[in-house]
């Protein structure tokens, strides 16, 4: 994965999900057993960000991130890659999983219409 594309990813965080999938009115159920209860891996990142005066040093801050895993084509007449949010009931173990450069999207279009 590119640098910049973590980076971006990097901000997707748990409640960043949670909000998609509410303002798309999904819920989350299993297909096979219809337990309501996921589990996702998350990470934690860093981020450098400045303190109020200029002449104090930078401090991190530390946020919950949502890991995207990422599938690629090895056909060189078919490239793609897909990165995905894998879900795992808590109840039955099925993997579920949603495309997280639509999340991704979803959250920068909300980002660029709040600013």
């Amino acid at each position: 994965m590119h640098p910049d594309l973590r980076i971006r990813f990097e901000r997707i965080s748990p409640e960043v999900l949670s909000d998609f999938f509410s303002e798309k009115k999904v819920k989350l159920a299993c297909h096979q057993c219809g337990s309501d209860h996921f589990g996702i891996r998350t990470y934690e990142t860093l981020e450098l960000c400045p303190t109020s005066e200029p002449t104090d040093p930078k401090y991190e801050i530390a946020q919950e991130a949502v890991v995207p895993l990422e599938v690629s084509s090895e056909d060189p007449a078919m490239p793609y890659t897909i990165y995905y949010y894998p879900f795992s009931c808590k109840n039955c173990g099925l993997i579920q999983s949603v495309n997280a450069q639509i999340v991704l999207e979803w959250f920068e279009s909300k980002q660029q219409g709040e600013a």
